[in-house]
């Protein structure tokens, strides 16, 4: 499990975030990058 998955696995884990970001915005952001 990585530290992200982790932190999404968190009760309330959306509390930790910066106001207005959301999981499904950085969702998007992790997705779109590759490790090639």
């Amino acid at each position: 499990m990585t530290p992200y998955e982790k932190l999404k696995s968190l009760p309330n884990s959306e509390s930790f975030l910066k106001p207005g970001l959301s999981f499904q915005e950085i969702d998007a952001i992790a997705y779109g990058i590759t490790d090639s």
